[in-house]
């Protein structure tokens, strides 16, 4: 008699443990993620932008290789509040009337040069953004853009493991690591 008992719970610790095991699984599923407020062109631009501000160099991949326009599409759609989205929105729209007014075209047909001139442009126009009233916003949609840009790099594999000194395992603490001109700052 206690041997059917004990197949029986047997059976349903098995089952259970089977549920169990496909709930696992199921939560290694990626949920689809909401389709994001920016456009692919928006992602470009904002790729286009970072690479400006952040190029490639020998053996350290760029802004766009660590694509922060993906990042910031990611941010703003998920953390942004409504309002600074429609700030942001009109930032782009905002970005893309300045680019063409200093150069007459959009910022993909331009030569390298031109990018670093336009990104310093919009720089120096950012540094000296005052609100004009008080309902304008505080900042200046560059500078949010900027930051968002200078983030994403520094926070991506890219930007963390090749532009910075990276160690997975940095150790015990060292108060007092050589550092020359030119070295890597950590990450």
């Amino acid at each position: 008699m206690h041997r059917r008992r004990a197949i029986s719970l047997l059976g349903l610790l098995a089952g259970g443990t089977a549920l169990e095991f496909s709930g696992v699984l199921a939560g290694c599923n990626e949920p689809e993620r909401a389709t994001g407020i920016l456009t692919k062109e928006d992602i470009q631009l904002l790729d286009q932008v970072g690479e400006a501000l952040l190029p490639a160099t020998p053996g350290v991949p760029g802004a766009a290789a660590a694509r922060v326009g993906d990042y910031i599409q990611a941010i703003v759609t998920d953390c942004f509040h409504k309002q600074d989205q429609v700030f942001f929105l009109k930032g782009m729209t905002q970005l893309r009337e300045a680019i063409l007014q200093k150069t007459g075209g959009t910022f993909d047909k331009l030569q390298n040069d031109e990018r670093k001139a336009v990104v310093l442009f919009l720089d120096e126009q950012a540094g000296t953004y005052k609100p004009a009233k008080p309902g304008d916003a505080p900042q200046h949609y560059y500078a949010v853009m900027k930051g968002l840009i200078i983030t994403g790099y520094f926070t991506s594999e890219a930007g963390t493991t090749k532009a910075l000194r990276y160690e997975a395992v940095p150790g015990k603490f060292r108060g007092d690591i050589p550092f020359k001109p030119g070295d890597k700052a950590f990450a």
